[in-house]
């Protein structure tokens, strides 16, 4: 079962805030993608996963992948999915 408290919380700071203003002028986000880009970009995080972006698209060090346009989910997550019960769970 998923608990919310599995998750860290990232939360916005002046950094943040200035690195998204970077995203709408050198890439021509929305305000709202360039905060989501911003978040990926700022926390470390590889991949954005959004039908909203270039699909396949390197912006900055994040790449993006539009959910739709995949048909393996391996290239997304990997081998292992959440939702495949056949598959013992990992250890903490």
């Amino acid at each position: 079962m998923w608990q919310l408290s599995q998750f860290d919380i990232l939360y916005p700071n002046d950094a943040l805030v200035r690195l998204a203003l970077r995203g709408t002028a050198a890439y021509q986000f929305s305000w709202f993608d360039a905060h989501m880009w911003a978040d990926a970009e700022y926390y470390g995080l590889a991949r954005l996963i959004s039908e909203g972006f270039s699909h396949g698209r390197l912006y900055g060090t994040v790449r993006v992948h539009d959910p739709f346009r995949q048909t393996n989910p391996d290239v997304l997550f990997g081998s292992r999915h959440c939702w495949d019960s056949s598959q013992p769970d990992m250890e903490e």
